[in-house]
């Protein structure tokens, strides 16, 4: 009933009614698991609402609770399939915080070859399309950046990162009205996040619009008087 109300509350657009229902699910699953660990299809539904959640560590355990009290039931075949394509997203996420590592240590080339080998073989996955962007950018290679980031933005349409670093390529390739739209989308997302606020600052001046620049800083140093 909590799921339903959350997935209804995120139809009309109320993100916050959506995370608290989603919170009230969480408890009532792990209550239940807790009262009674052997009741299988409470592992079941709370390791469907994990992967619903892209907590993938948690999904595996309570599936792999119910493959071990079910291991012949109706439904064990399928998650068994479920299994092996968790399996895959671990490799992936193994792969992305190594390819993070090396970007942060300044070897973005290694990362660059590293995502792209992911990418081919997990293009529905969308961090490490975002991770690639990323790298990209910071190499310089703004066209390869934006086309890394719209691919990992068309995933996840309201990631502010992914936003913010797209801007950063197509402000570099000249693409500035494209730039500020995605800035724009940003700062509605994060309204009070300076980074944002700052780059569009940057993008102003970039315009030629000063005045629009000189707004951005002052809200920058605003909320952030050490910046």
């Amino acid at each position: 009933a909590y799921e339903k109300a959350a997935r209804a509350a995120e139809g009309r657009n109320r993100p916050q009614a959506a995370e608290s229902c989603l919170k009230l699910a969480f408890e009532a699953y792990k209550r239940a698991v807790a009262i009674d660990p052997q009741l299988t299809g409470a592992h079941y539904n709370f390791a469907h609402f994990h992967l619903r959640q892209r907590n993938y560590a948690k999904a595996r355990e309570h599936f792999q609770e119910f493959l071990a009290a079910e291991p012949e039931s109706d439904r064990a075949d399928s998650v068994r399939a479920v299994l092996r394509e968790l399996d895959g997203v671990g490799s992936v996420e193994r792969a992305c915080a190594q390819a993070f590592d090396a970007i942060t240590l300044n070897r973005e080339g290694e990362a660059v070859a590293l995502l792209l080998e992911i990418t081919e073989k997990h293009p529905e996955i969308w961090n490490p399309w975002f991770l690639l962007g990323w790298a990209h950018r910071r190499r310089g290679e703004y066209r390869e950046g934006k086309e890394a980031l719209e691919k990992a933005h068309a995933l996840e349409p309201e990631h502010t990162d992914t936003l913010n670093e797209l801007a950063i390529c197509l402000m570099e390739i000249g693409e500035y009205e494209e730039s500020h739209r995605r800035l724009s989308d940003a700062a509605r997302l994060e309204p009070e996040n300076p980074k944002l606020t700052s780059n569009l600052g940057i993008l102003a001046l970039r315009m030629g619009r000063t005045e629009e620049a000189r707004r951005h800083f002052e809200a920058v140093l605003e909320r952030a008087p050490e910046d």
